[in-house]
């Protein structure tokens, strides 16, 4: 069976094309392989984010073209730094940021640079009240704003607010279960990417973390009463260890993935592609769903869907499905992204290249009902997506039952491998280390080698559960079914507070100054106005203009420029709040107790408990700004005050020039 499984997921090292796309066996090792360009890209055109393209370096010094792997979006610096070799490495490991493991072959070890953030939550876990059979322990961390505008302080080809930690949520993992995006427009413009991935405990502690296979497994592995699919990691010296959630890097299934089903699996595949493991396969069924609300302040909302019916919580659709029908509806998965990013104003998130990123077949976006932005009216973007092995929504379109389970080997693993710890230091292959979130290149021989060494294991119920859970006589693990509406409620309620409020200890950053108001820039006019009205008064009364008439003028006319600097100053701090943006991701980890008693004790036992991770990017900017109607006005009070000084200016001098008449009578004179 495991061989039938494998011969139906890898496929490497020939090369192979789908219609006009370039895949990875199309694409040489070395170059970048193209994100798969979309059939109706009306939505937006996000499949032309620089990050998204797979730029292939090999890391292999021998140049063996096989062994190029896609660079990561994300980069662990304390693991391209200080992990240490522990066995065949070639050469020594570089100390630099872009320089660790580039010639290093074999293996390495080290710490993960979230360690503490894993023992701390998992500390929440264990000490924290709970009523019923649901704990959660959530945390935001603010993340470092990241704008290209001139700073300096990012690439220059970065397209998107954050887009590492973007591109990070919509990375599909071997367990994920979910994501989400959303954006709320109220008094601050707010955006959230969401990601949910699963795992179980199999210790008291809880810090092995094991993550449970979603994408690969059948129904029957994943709904059943007597095993769960967890995930083994074989290092080079044999050693067999569970896959843990924090596991990204083993984890990673890219991003192409989602949107064509053959992707990893292309037609052609080799006959030695036979013997590799199954961990790319994708058995799971995908639903995708999106709609836009508008609340507006009279009236009943305005609910619109981007997609089309067919995209909706009751469609699934098949990953075994090759059609281009079935491929054209997973490729809108990227469109309801982009469709989310790109509602106005696009500068919010997009940073970069907005016509290009938002414009659907050349047509330009941001018109229609939706296409509002007044702080009064109140709009709501969402789109989510599923996986779930169960194809029970195919059946009612007459497609056959899928597998009900597999021939999985038991979990083997000894007191020492289910004892280690999520903080302990883990093996990886030295091209691998500190590179999570990336792109898979079938083509590349070490990304086979990895998915090798990745298989799946059936892990007994009864073998979970201490004293204490079998004292609550629990029979079976609480299978994990993902209802967006309901379990999103976390993540949408803190949305929706986030898009009324300032949250200093969410954003970590100081909070943007107020839009100026109507008042605030009719009195930063009429402050210049008694000035130019005294320039004017001085113009019409002076017959003959003395040094102490142009003193006088000239101390009128700089009080007058010292009032158009609060105008200036005005303007500039409109464009500051306008550039004001605000990033930070929020992690909530939640246990699904197996039993519950109302006596257990506070730093309680977690053995056999359902987690669900989920990981959200929140981003925000603030709204209201009238940015180019303050310069707009701003240029025009300089320019008319300047032209009204200078004209002046220019008759009093003139004035002043002009000789004194004689002030003897002219008779008098030729009397004389």
């Amino acid at each position: 069976m495991a061989a039938t499984a494998a011969a139906m997921v890898v496929v490497l090292l020939a090369p192979a094309t789908v219609g006009a796309t370039p895949t990875p066996m199309a694409a040489a090792a070395g170059s970048p392989l193209t994100f798969p360009v979309p059939a109706n890209s009306s939505l937006g055109a996000f499949h032309l984010l620089t990050a998204l393209q797979c730029k292939t370096t090999s890391r292999v010094p021998t140049g063996d073209d096989t062994s190029a792997v896609c660079e990561s979006p994300i980069t662990d610096v304390t693991a391209r730094t200080t992990w240490k070799p522990v066995r065949g490495v070639a050469s020594a490991i570089g100390t630099g940021t872009s320089t660790m493991a580039a010639g290093a072959r074999g293996e390495v070890s080290g710490r993960r640079g979230d360690w503490l953030h894993w023992g701390e939550q998992l500390s929440r876990l264990r000490n924290r009240d709970v009523a019923g059979r649901v704990v959660h322990a959530v945390t935001f961390n603010s993340l470092p704003t990241k704008r290209n505008d001139g700073d300096g302080d990012v690439a220059p080809n970065t397209q998107l607010l954050q887009e590492d930690s973007v591109l990070r949520m919509l990375t599909l993992q071997r367990n994920s279960i979910s994501g989400m995006i959303l954006r709320l427009a109220g008094l601050y413009d707010v955006l959230s990417v969401s990601r949910v991935t699963v795992g179980m405990c199999q210790t008291r502690t809880c810090e092995d973390l094991s993550a449970v296979n979603v994408i690969g497994s059948r129904k029957g592995d994943y709904y059943n009463e007597t095993h769960l699919p967890l995930l083994t990691y074989t290092d080079g010296s044999g050693v067999a260890t569970p896959v843990s959630m924090a596991d990204e890097d083993l984890l990673s299934l890219g991003r192409a993935v989602v949107v064509d089903p053959t992707w990893l699996d292309p037609a052609g595949s080799v006959p030695e592609s036979a013997t590799a493991a199954d961990s790319w396969a994708s058995r799971a069924g995908f639903t995708l769903n999106a709609r836009d609300r508008m609340e507006r302040a009279k009236g009943p909302p305005i609910v619109t869907d981007p997609l089309g019916p067919e995209w909706n919580p009751h469609s699934m659709w098949d990953p075994a499905n090759r059609s281009s029908t079935a491929r054209a509806g997973r490729e809108k998965w990227l469109q309801a992204v982009a469709h989310t990013f790109c509602q106005p104003p696009a500068s919010s998130f997009v940073v970069t290249d907005r016509d290009r990123l938002c414009h659907g077949n050349g047509v330009e976006r941001g018109g229609g009902a939706l296409a509002v932005d007044t702080p009064h009216k109140r709009a709501i973007h969402t789109a989510f997506w599923t996986w779930d092995p169960d194809h029970w929504l195919l059946h009612s379109k007459g497609r056959p039952d899928q597998a009900r389970s597999s021939d999985l080997p038991p979990c083997a693993f000894s007191n020492t491998a289910r004892n280690w710890s999520v903080t302990d230091p883990v093996v990886r292959p030295a091209w691998l280390a500190g590179h999570s979130s990336r792109e898979v290149n079938p083509r590349s021989a070490s990304e086979v080698a990895l998915a090798r060494s990745i298989n799946p294991c059936a892990h007994p119920l009864a073998a979970q559960f201490d004293e204490a859970a079998a004292a609550l006589n629990v029979k079976e693990l609480p299978r994990i079914m993902w209802s967006p509406d309901a379990r999103y409620a976390l993540t949408r309620d803190a949305t929706r507070l986030l898009a009324e409020h300032y949250d200093r200890s969410t954003w970590g950053v100081a909070p943007p100054p107020d839009p100026a108001s109507a008042s605030a820039i009719i009195l930063a006019v009429i402050v210049v106005l008694p000035e130019a009205i005294a320039i004017v008064a001085m113009l019409l009364s002076t017959r003959r203009w003395e040094t102490r008439d142009l003193t006088a003028l000239a101390i009128i006319s700089m009080g007058g420029l010292l009032s158009t600097v609060g105008l200036v100053w005005l303007t500039m701090e409109e464009a500051a709040g306008a550039r004001w943006r605000g990033t930070s991701m929020r992690d909530e980890l939640t246990a699904i107790l197996p039993g519950w008693d109302e006596a257990a004790e506070v730093y309680r036992s977690l053995s056999g408990a359902s987690l669900v991770r989920v990981q959200t990017l929140f981003l925000s900017s603030r709204r209201g700004y009238r940015v180019e109607l303050l310069a707009g006005l701003t240029s025009a009070v300089g320019v008319a005050y300047l032209a009204l000084f200078t004209a002046i200016a220019i008759v009093a001098l003139r004035g002043q020039r002009r000789p004194r008449k004689s002030s003897v009578p002219a008779s008098v004179a030729s009397d004389d």
